[in-house]
């Protein structure tokens, strides 16, 4: 959904939910307010006869200006049909009630009704006074509409209208941004949103849109650059560091992936997968031993888990320990018997011992496997040239040469 753009006075929206951009005026307008002592009464007693005075006809602006009362009052209530109805009724008896039209817009958005909010919008921009935080104002709530009818096109030339009238205004470059990321015009947002952090450049939010923007248009290093400013403004941020962590990680920069992924877990925050994360980079830093601590903590955390039983077995067939290859094998194995996976890697600490025919009995387990059959059986190809180079070897040491 595009983003918001705000008006200040409704009590049924909150700021966030609403938007960036503040909707400014929308009480009754300045020049038309009257006291409640002003309006007369319609048995207003003469204060120097004493006679009876005929009821004082109300002008279309007065009743307009009641209309528009009962519509916030049912706004309030959230009674949006009737709030509809009231502020229609408003600029019905008063087509300049530009205020009337921006309300009258927002009650039909919480109706559902976006046509006829981008109506209504549309006469808020055309009675808007020609002031440029107002007219803003205006068009950003049209481009509101319009995107929420799914009109990205529109919404998106109404907030180039914005951040036009109000140049210096971060979150109409934001709001733009948001909208140009849903239509998929990648550049553009970048582009909006770095602007939007030249005005503001404290911005978090932002910075987090910015950032998810980069990370899932695989623009890593510039998202790494964005994570690593909120990350600066807050060296405890869970998701700074997560995603620093992670994007380090598919950067190849295994030190610093570390790095994050420790200070996550420094701050409780770390899931399994991010521990997981964590044993790959220490793998693929030549660190085995730290990995396996991780795999050990993962089968503590997800004893079931057989994937963490076969991954670890593999880990430590790699590291030259063997026999706990294989204990950690029948380990899984006992969980999920038959397991290829597990098969394969007990295989191969057999291969680290130099029994290749009993690594061979493994790999014929998972030979027919989906997933593990081929490197089974690649296994068994290459155990039995072992296994006659180990007889020619053999051979030639019984004969002498």
């Amino acid at each position: 959904m595009p983003r918001v753009c705000t008006r200040s006075v409704l009590p049924v929206l909150s700021l966030f939910a609403i938007g960036l951009l503040v909707f400014s005026g929308c009480g009754p307008r300045s020049a038309d307010v009257k006291p409640s002592s002003a309006i007369p009464s319609r048995t207003e007693i003469s204060a120097t006869s004493g006679t009876k005075e005929a009821p004082a006809a109300l002008s279309a602006q007065d009743n307009a200006q009641e209309a528009y009362q009962d519509g916030s009052r049912f706004e309030t209530d959230k009674k949006y049909a009737d709030a509809a109805a009231s502020f229609g009724q408003a600029v019905t008896l008063d087509p300049a009630f530009t205020d009337a039209y921006a309300r009258l817009g927002f009650v039909q958005i919480e109706l559902r009704n976006y046509p006829e909010a981008v109506s209504a919008f549309k006469k808020q921009a055309e009675t808007s006074p020609q002031v440029p935080d107002k007219m803003a104002s205006a068009h950003s709530n049209l481009g509101y509409a319009y995107g929420l009818s799914g009109n990205l096109d529109q919404a998106i030339s109404e907030y180039v209208k914005v951040v036009e009238l109000t140049p210096n205004n971060s979150d109409a470059f934001a709001t733009l941004a948001s909208n140009y990321a849903e239509k998929g015009l990648v550049a553009e947002a970048v582009n909006a949103y770095q602007r939007a952090l030249e005005l503001q450049p404290g911005n978090r939010e932002t910075m987090r849109a910015l950032g998810m923007l980069c990370r899932d248009n695989n623009l890593l290093v510039e998202a790494t650059h964005v994570y690593g400013r909120l990350y600066a403004l807050d060296n405890s941020d869970p998701q700074a560091l997560r995603s620093l962590a992670w994007l380090y990680l598919k950067l190849e920069s295994y030190p610093r992936a570390i790095d994050m992924y420790r200070r996550l877990f420094a701050i409780g925050q770390g899931s399994v997968s991010e521990r997981l994360n964590l044993a790959t980079a220490y793998e693929k830093n030549s660190q085995p031993d730290s990995a396996i601590v991780e795999y050990e903590r993962m089968i503590q955390a997800q004893p079931e888990n057989t994937q963490f039983y076969c991954s670890l077995a593999f880990l430590y067939a790699d590291s030259k320990k063997a026999a706990q290859a294989i204990e950690i094998a029948k380990k899984g194995l006992d969980i999920k018997p038959n397991d290829a996976c597990l098969n394969c890697a007990w295989g191969t600490a057999l291969e680290k011992m130099s029994d290749y025919e009993g690594a061979i009995g493994k790999f014929e387990l998972a030979a027919g496997d989906m997933q593990w059959g081929e490197f089974a059986k690649k296994q068994i190809e290459k155990e039995q040239k072992l296994i006659k180079r180990k007889g020619a070897l053999k051979e030639k040491e019984e004969l002498g040469y």
